[in-house]
């Protein structure tokens, strides 16, 4: 899955061979994609876990405050808090917002990637 148009046909041929995806192919499906989006943004390694999602790089980019600042905006248009620590190895936190769903951190996790990637 190189597109999201991939990544839709892909759900979308799955639910007309077999109906309603599994909650477990859901989940790998949306661990490719963003490690997908990880890897066009740069990232060393991406974790989704507790309800958080951690990006991290082992060396930072070339402009990553002006990414941080767009990523973050985009973040917080969806509820979602993106805290930094700009460490040896710089680390983004998101937090999405109280009570989000599995989903919602998926998406807030790949639009934040997206505006990384930009």
């Amino acid at each position: 899955m190189r597109d999201e148009a991939t990544k839709e046909a892909v759900l979308s041929e799955l639910h007309d061979r077999f109906g309603s995806v599994p909650e477990a192919v859901l989940t790998l499906m949306h661990a490719a994609w963003l490690r997908h989006l990880g890897e066009a943004a740069g990232l060393d390694e991406i974790k989704l876990e507790e309800e958080r999602a951690y990006f991290t790089y082992r060396k930072a980019p070339e402009g990553l405050m002006k990414r941080v600042f767009k990523a973050s905006e985009r973040a917080h248009s969806l509820g979602a808090d993106l805290v930094t620590d700009m460490k040896a190895a710089p680390r983004l936190k998101l937090i999405p917002p109280a009570g989000a769903s599995e989903q919602d951190l998926f998406e807030a996790a790949a639009e934040t990637l997206r505006a990384l990637s930009e």
